[in-house]
């Protein structure tokens, strides 16, 4: 996966933090913009993209949950079948996640 920016030299815990740090900074800056008018947001389009967000989201949650309980032989499945979900599950961009080499 291709990553905007690679800390090799720090530690998956140090990233972690960095991350949250970052995302709790842009949120509240994001909010505080929004609630003092100085950012309009076309509210049609923004819930439209996040409705379609939580769908791909929900569709890859529902795929996993399927492909473990067929894993766990909870369900019945065929090779075919596991070979055409194991894919998908595996492939974290569609939770919207980057993983760094």
């Amino acid at each position: 996966m291709l990553c905007p920016v690679s800390y090799t030299h720090l530690s998956a815990g140090v990233q972690v933090w960095i991350g949250t740090g970052l995302g709790i900074a842009i949120a509240v800056a994001v909010g505080l913009f929004f609630f003092q008018g100085t950012l309009r947001i076309p509210l049609h389009r923004f819930f439209a993209a996040t409705s379609t967000i939580l769908m791909v989201v929900a569709f890859q949650l529902l795929l996993t949950g399927l492909h473990e309980l067929s894993e766990a032989m909870w369900l019945p499945s065929s090779k075919r079948e596991m070979a055409t979900i194991g894919p998908i599950v595996r492939n974290d961009c569609l939770l919207y996640t980057s993983r760094c080499v």
